[in-house]
């Protein structure tokens, strides 16, 4: 009867396979369970493969997960992705199931080890992430790189670094300098940027911004400057980022003269209204004598975005006087974004002033 029901799945016609798989599912007969994975595989039906893994959902964890490495080792990402939702479902930690193929001969394996293990932190994930470092595939080095980034593991800084000074993979050096960047935490600043600061490769230059928004520091000013210079358009936002790390980091009241001219000429000629939101944020925020007047001036714009932007900056410095400015704002809008954003705003000056 068993062998039947896997023949009808593979040549029966579709009520007949969705019959034949409630059949299976009732039966709890865990032998079929490898049958089903092979099926699984074969199948190329998105809805047929979807309820037979609704099948082996409900027979895997009563069989004590029975062929869960057969399912791990599929060529089938549908089949791999799979057994991760059904382990999850079960409520039983990954690191189980995987701690012993970190180390698998099978590089696909390892790969896949690691992007299911970053769903979940542990020091035993993260110490299956630090060996990655070592791993003989440059696609799983600087996975796991990005995946210790994310975690924000100090304790795989030094090695990052030391992978960062050593290696010629692009995606190993951008990758590297990012996890620094969320990791927050470097011992090798001064000869990490002697190398890389002069790269004209536009992804280092992306990577730098993200390394210098973090550990920048005022001398590091001339070279954002000369990357908004050269390449301002292209790396705006992740400038303005950088220059508002720094900033806060390194507790500045102002930017360059020079900076800021660059900053408005670029905000006189854009069209994008993001841009022009960040960089006059940025402006008023790092020039005091002018902000109160850029962020009214925001206010008159005619894109609700800088508008909004102007209501953020006089949320928090604006006077009196701003309460009524915004109030007529209210009348004139059919803005929710505007209209709730105007509300905080008017209650957090007057908190200011009262308080």
């Amino acid at each position: 009867m068993s062998n039947e029901l896997i023949d009808i799945i593979k040549n029966g016609d579709y009520e007949e396979k969705i019959k034949a798989l409630d059949k299976i599912k009732e039966s709890d007969d865990y032998e079929l369970i490898s049958d089903l994975i092979d099926l699984l595989e074969g199948i190329k039906n998105r809805v047929l493969k979807e309820r037979i893994l609704i099948v082996l959902n409900y027979m895997i964890p009563k069989s004590d997960f029975r062929c869960v490495e057969k399912m791990f080792r599929s060529p089938d990402p549908f089949v791999r992705n799979g057994v991760v939702e059904i382990i999850k479902r079960s409520n039983i930690p990954l690191i189980k199931f995987l701690k012993h193929l970190s180390d698998d001969d099978d590089r696909d394996v390892r790969k896949f080890v690691i992007d299911a293990l970053s769903r979940e932190k542990s020091e035993e994930v993260l110490q299956i992430l630090r060996r990655r470092l070592n791993d003989t595939d440059i696609n799983i080095v600087y996975t796991a790189i990005e995946y210790l980034g994310n975690f924000k593991d100090e304790k795989s800084v030094e090695q990052i670094e030391s992978i960062l000074m050593s290696s010629d993979s692009m995606m190993v050096i951008c990758s590297a300098l990012e996890a620094l960047s969320k990791i927050n935490k470097t011992t090798k600043k001064d000869v990490i940027l002697d190398r890389f600061k002069k790269d004209s490769n536009p992804m280092i230059i992306f990577s730098i911004l993200k390394f210098l928004s973090t550990f920048g520091t005022k001398d590091d000013l001339d070279y954002i400057e000369y990357i908004l210079e050269n390449h301002g358009l292209i790396y705006l936002k992740e400038i303005v980022d950088c220059i508002e790390g720094i900033i806060i980091k390194n507790n500045l009241n102002s930017i360059p003269e020079s900076i800021k001219i660059k900053l408005e000429l670029i905000c006189e000629k854009s069209d994008n209204p993001v841009n022009k939101y960040e960089i006059m944020k940025l402006i008023a925020r790092t020039d005091k004598t002018n902000s109160l007047q850029i962020a009214r001036k925001m206010l008159d714009d005619e894109n609700d975005m800088i508008k909004l932007g102007g209501i953020e900056i006089l949320a928090d410095i604006g006077d009196d006087s701003d309460i009524e400015r915004l109030e007529q704002l209210a009348e004139d809008t059919e803005s929710d974004e505007l209209l709730e954003a105007i509300g905080d705003a008017v209650m957090k000056i007057d908190e200011r002033i009262n308080s």
